[in-house]
């Protein structure tokens, strides 16, 4: 049996190569992990839904869309990886070609090459300021990167067969760690200093997830889990707080309990300027923290400790 990726040589997917070659390279059921060609796509005009401007897509870029239509051919799933992670942009058309179309466009190719699971790596980010993040078919964007996944997302569900895959696994990464990763790094940034403000006793779960974790529940999802139809996966906590936080990276830290300043932090995130949301939305996730809840369960995709991975983010950061 074959998997298809796209995005292969981006952030998480990337990822997903490194550990499918470490955990499915011996797996007789999974033979092969194949790089797909990049997806054509085109910018949605003014008023063109997503699925639309997929099929504009497919009449504009014909000799494209023929040369992704043979690579489908003989894979059992794919996992869509790529995408334009730019949460500071303010340039929606690019984000909604990438973001939104390019998952439509690949769902329906898939569907055509007779593949039977489809995993779309979308983002946590499509439920906005709301304080709990889950799988509900429920979109608060308010960035035009949120905006782009949660189009994105909205037009895979209305796929169903033939027009996609039986199976579609819409999947939401919550803040994606890794050493490499500029977000992260400005996370460890922000923790280089000698005072730092938690709220309460430090208990505030942090959605902070480690991209290896990330590539094995996709994984996971494309290879191991046998549900049909399409659905919504949100990734679980990791079991991050501030307190587990500071520890491991920033121990020298002294954390100062903050009170109703942090609900005002959480009212500039909402309302902010579009150009400074993105930061401040970053430090109310760090501040206000987001509870998960998820129909996975780390136990099944064999979730790396955060205690493990906090510890090696630490050592990788500080040695580049």
């Amino acid at each position: 049996m074959k998997l298809g990726l796209t995005g292969a040589h981006g952030f998480v997917g990337s990822e997903i190569a490194s550990v499918h070659a470490a955990l499915y390279a011996d797996d007789a059921a999974w033979t092969s992990c194949i790089e797909l060609p990049r997806v054509p796509s085109v910018i949605p005009r003014s008023g063109e839904s997503t699925d639309d401007a997929a099929r504009r897509t497919e009449a504009e870029h014909a000799s494209g869309i023929a040369a992704l239509d043979a690579a489908l051919v003989g894979l059992d799933a794919v996992i869509n990886a790529a995408g334009k992670a730019e949460p500071d942009s303010l340039d929606d058309g690019p984000l909604l070609a990438t973001n939104a179309v390019v998952p439509v466009v690949l769902a329906r190719a898939a569907a055509r090459a007779g593949v039977q699971r489809f995993v779309h790596v979308s983002s946590a980010a499509v439920q906005g300021a709301e304080p709990v993040y889950d799988e509900r078919a429920a979109w608060f964007p308010d960035t035009a990167y949120s905006r782009s996944k949660a189009e994105g997302e909205q037009a895979l569900l209305k796929l169903a067969p033939p027009d996609g895959p039986a199976a579609i696994a819409i999947y939401r990464p919550t803040s994606v760690c890794g050493p490499e990763r500029e977000t992260t790094r400005r996370l460890v940034k922000m923790l280089d200093q000698r005072v730092l403000p938690i709220t309460k006793d430090g208990a505030t779960e942090l959605p902070l997830v480690a991209v290896e974790n990330v590539a094995r529940l996709a994984l996971w999802l494309a290879l191991k889990d046998d549900t049909t139809g399409t659905r919504i996966v949100l990734h679980p906590s990791e079991g991050v707080d501030q307190t587990t936080l500071l520890a491991t990276l920033a121990p020298e830290a002294k954390a100062i309990p903050i009170g109703p300043a942090a609900k005002v932090l959480e009212l500039l995130a909402k309302t902010a300027p579009a150009k400074v949301r993105p930061a401040l939305r970053r430090l109310d996730v760090f501040i206000n923290g987001r509870a998960q809840i998820s129909s996975v369960t780390g136990t099944q995709f064999d979730m790396v400790p955060a205690d493990q991975w906090l510890t090696q983010l630490r050592d990788e950061i500080g040695a580049i």
